[in-house]
């Protein structure tokens, strides 16, 4: 197979550490995102499935955008948008001799890996700085302006102050809306009226009426495919799971995980099984990724 001449020029210095000028946007990350594919892709199919990658199954949900149960090269590129400095620093500390751990598995199981999280991230970091009158890097509820019940509600160690880790928190679900503050030319002289509407109307989510069917089949699946004696229930060794994860699943502490053991750990999924089911993912990735779930509780 002929390999494009620009392309093995690049994957030279991505992995000797090498950083030049002018190379396009994105070079470092999609290399990253190929290397990472290759090294993990256990059954050499060019995809990763839950169990062939150490990511948080939020994460893996978060990067299979078409959910069929795997990440592409596509998906991965996508995961890793935005983050060419920091994986570029990487090989140019390695290249020095510097002993640094390959970042490309932590950004992608980063909340803030992509774009929105990173743009989230730093309307957060500005929110405070164009406020903080005091200089101490946090805001009364005098500097951040908001209602006192938002300011309660952020708030979240009641000391009175906020700090970016509780404003960022206050953003879970709004990251798309920060990302377009910034791509439609967003200033910092701006920000703060954005973050402060969206702080003082956070996303909500209703489950009131759900349904759970898709959970309810991925876990008759999971527990169906591992049960070896046949009576409906999972022993520990045969649900596989460490002796903490196994004892917080069984609620009723009979030593045993059914299948609305399993269910309720794995609720919150419903709409992300929803679309596996939809594209008719075989009963190996679901079960899979029931696996995945469980061994995170």
């Amino acid at each position: 197979m002929r390999v494009n001449p620009k392309l093995a020029n690049l994957q030279y210095m991505y992995a000797n550490g090498e950083t030049t000028q002018g190379l396009p946007e994105g070079t470092y990350s999609n290399l990253a995102a190929t290397k990472y594919i290759k090294d993990n892709d256990k059954n050499k199919d060019r995809c990763l499935t839950s169990d062939e990658v150490s990511l948080s199954q939020e994460a893996f949900d978060k990067l299979d955008a078409d959910k069929n149960g795997k990440i592409d090269s596509k998906e991965m590129k996508a995961g890793l948008k935005g983050q060419d400095a920091a994986i570029a620093a990487y090989y140019k500390n390695k290249k020095a001799g510097t002993n640094t751990l390959d970042p490309t598995a932590k950004l992608l199981g980063n909340s803030s890996s992509s774009l929105a999280g990173t743009y989230a991230n730093l309307a957060s970091a500005k929110f405070i700085k164009e406020n903080d009158k005091d200089g101490s890097d946090t805001l009364t509820s005098a500097e951040a302006g908001l209602s006192q019940a938002t300011f309660k509600r952020l708030d979240t160690n009641n000391d009175g102050k906020l700090d970016a880790d509780e404003i960022r928190a206050g953003l879970v679900g709004q990251e798309s809306a920060v990302e377009t503050f910034y791509e439609k030319n967003g200033t910092s002289s701006s920000v703060s009226k954005t973050l402060a509407s969206l702080l003082e109307n956070p996303k909500t989510t209703s489950t009131s009426t759900t349904t759970y069917t898709y959970t309810a089949k991925a876990a008759t699946s999971y527990v169906e495919s591992k049960d070896a004696d046949g009576n409906g229930a999972l022993s520990s060794a045969e649900a596989g799971l460490e002796a903490d994860a196994f004892t917080v699943l069984d609620t009723d502490k009979n030593g045993t995980l059914e299948q609305d053991e399993v269910q309720a750990a794995i609720k919150s999924k419903e709409s992300a099984f929803k679309i596996y089911y939809g594209n008719k993912v075989s009963s190996k990735v679901i079960n899979g990724l029931t696996s995945s779930l469980l061994k995170t509780i």
